[in-house]
């Protein structure tokens, strides 16, 4: 139990609750352990969606993976017969589980691999043609972060457990990350809730905004757009002087769920000269450097700084 707990990141109470649901389940339900199961195809759809979800911080648990797969089998004849033992399987079989991050080295489900090998070629060409500096090469990617009320307002809860990379409210903070093709990395721009107390003293790889009620995916990026990459470019440009146009084209990487790219950052990004280039569906934890590098790190680091 002890090891479950550190391993899904939840209280040793929450797995024994776990395990007493799928026993009494199991001794309810025996018929539910045999019956039809989902195609490759099916499950490679099933696959695809748990990835998705959790491109978008969004939690996959027992509920919400079983509601899909049921809607997803709704198609075979004679209905699907769900069960933990398929469930379990099924996880295993696609190196997926409900908390850790899918290891580069694993294969994607065949759909988004071609997806992904498609969006490389793309990249690369996009990059050969137009004659891209490193410098202007980047990706750029947001790390949510929640906090748990109810473990944080109980008494026999450990509170290292509050703080979460997934959830289906609205984030304590929001953290936008910026790496580019040379190695370098731009300011870090850090998004929280609520009001800072005091002026607070960060360094320069930091940037800190703070609002009352946070801010939507529309206005993070705006925001990232203005203060990190426009002045990015600015710099790029010779700048300090005659605030021309970047001499320098561009290119971004980013994800198709966390930018919803508005207009106005579509016209930073015009301006800049910057090419935005849209990583399909599913396909992060394979080409997203910043996902495939850096992001299990620095959960890792907040998690033990918290």
């Amino acid at each position: 139990t002890e090891q479950a707990a550190r391993h899904f990141h939840n209280p040793p109470r929450r797995i024994r609750r776990w395990l007493r649901r799928f026993q009494s389940f199991h001794d309810d339900h025996p018929e539910l352990s045999e019956g039809k199961y989902l195609s490759l195809e099916a499950e490679e759809k099933l696959a695809e969606w748990v990835l998705t979800q959790r491109e978008q911080q969004l939690p996959v648990n027992e509920e919400t993976l079983f509601q899909k797969a049921t809607k997803i089998g709704r198609a075979l004849e004679g209905g699907f017969k769900i069960s933990y033992e398929w469930a379990v399987r099924f996880m295993l079989r696609h190196h997926l589980s409900t908390h850790t991050r899918r290891g580069v080295a694993h294969p994607l489900p065949k759909e988004i691999q071609g997806n992904a090998g498609a969006f490389i070629e793309f990249v690369q060409r996009q990059i050969h043609a137009q004659a891209l500096p490193r410098s202007m090469i980047a990706a750029v990617d947001e790390i949510s972060l929640f906090l748990d009320a109810e473990i944080l307002g109980s008494d026999d809860q450990r509170k290292e457990n509050a703080l979460q990379t997934v959830g289906n409210g609205e984030p304590w903070c929001e953290l936008v990350v910026t790496l580019l093709a040379d190695g370098s990395v731009l300011p870090a721009l850090v998004i929280s809730r609520g009001h800072l107390q005091t002026p607070a003293t960060v360094p320069d790889c930091i940037l800190l905004e703070s609002k009352e009620n946070g801010c939507d995916d529309d206005e993070i990026m705006e925001l990232w757009a203005a203060r990190v990459w426009r002045k990015h470019t600015e710099c790029r440009a010779g700048g300090g002087g005659g605030g021309g146009a970047a001499s320098s084209k561009g290119m971004l990487v980013l994800d198709c769920h966390r930018t919803h790219l508005s207009e106005e950052v579509l016209t930073v990004l015009s301006s800049a000269g910057t090419l935005p280039a849209v990583i399909p569906a599913g396909c992060s934890s394979k080409i997203q450097p910043l996902d495939v590098c850096v992001k299990r790190s620095l959960k890792n680091f907040l998690h033990k700084k918290w």
